[in-house]
């Protein structure tokens, strides 16, 4: 597997998908999706749903509270992932038993 993989990049609480155009912008000839802060807040599911668009794994990039939602889909699609990066992330946002603990 020597190819560029897919890469989604997840933003930080109430982003949208313009956070990562610069980044986007120096990435040409490689696969890559961003998914705004308003499909992310619905439902975490929006990233597995991404994930299994591909055939090959996915390199996840996530930053703030992005970067949660991309360490749960990386626990619960292991298989489904290159690499992950987190960008100023935390395991938890909130006390326990509050949203996104």
């Amino acid at each position: 597997m020597n190819r560029t993989p897919p890469i989604l990049f997840i933003p930080g609480w109430a982003a949208t998908d313009q956070a990562w155009s610069a980044v986007r912008s120096r990435l040409a000839g490689v696969r890559t999706h961003d998914l705004g802060w308003v499909a992310a807040q619905r439902d975490e599911a929006a990233v597995r749903t991404i994930l299994a668009r591909e055939p090959e794994p996915w390199l996840l990039v996530g930053w703030s509270l992005g970067a949660l939602l991309a360490l749960r889909a990386a626990l619960a699609s292991p298989a489904r992932l290159r690499g992950l990066i987190l960008i100023s992330g935390t395991a938890r946002i909130c006390a326990a038993g509050a949203a996104y603990s």
